[in-house]
């Protein structure tokens, strides 16, 4: 019977694409039988070893820790997954009146832009608990920006 290896094999070591020992050693195994002059068994052991789950699950932690809001969305439903201040930046510079734009953090807290009225927006930041912690009308596009860009790095 023949299989095909998972297409992630030969990109290992991947956090994105977990492979046990146990398996990577498998497809190795046929790698080395069927093609012994492959490029990646050179690297074996140096820059070709797998990404295990658990060695995936502790660099998903980590990064999550550095990005704790997981995701914006508008009130029309486009969403981006893990913005960035350039992302917010420029989904801001397109909002209209009546427009909202939520940060959604992987804790459970939101932060609700709402605007522009008059060239100014409002906010509003909810923590996990469910505690508003920030109602703030009147304030301008960098005011707001500061504080998504505060509301994006902090832990």
């Amino acid at each position: 019977m023949r299989q095909q290896s998972p297409p992630a094999f030969l990109l290992q070591p991947h956090d994105l694409h977990p492979m046990s020992q146990v398996e990577f050693d498998k497809w190795v195994a046929i790698l080395r039988a069927n093609f012994p002059d492959h490029r990646r068994l050179a690297g074996l052991g140096h820059n070709f070893f797998p990404c295990t789950p658990e060695q995936a699950a502790v660099a998903r932690s980590a990064w999550e820790r550095q990005h704790p809001v997981c995701e914006m969305r508008d009130r029309d439903g486009a969403r981006r997954v893990d913005p960035g201040i350039h992302d917010a930046a420029v989904w801001l510079d397109m909002m209209k009146p009546g427009d909202s734009l939520s940060l959604l953090r992987r804790d459970g807290g939101v932060l609700e832009i709402r605007g522009p009225v008059r060239g100014t927006f409002s906010l509003r930041c909810v923590d996990e608990r469910g505690k508003v912690v920030l109602d703030a009308a009147d304030r301008d596009s960098g005011a707001v920006l500061g504080a998504v860009d505060q509301y994006l790095v902090a832990t």
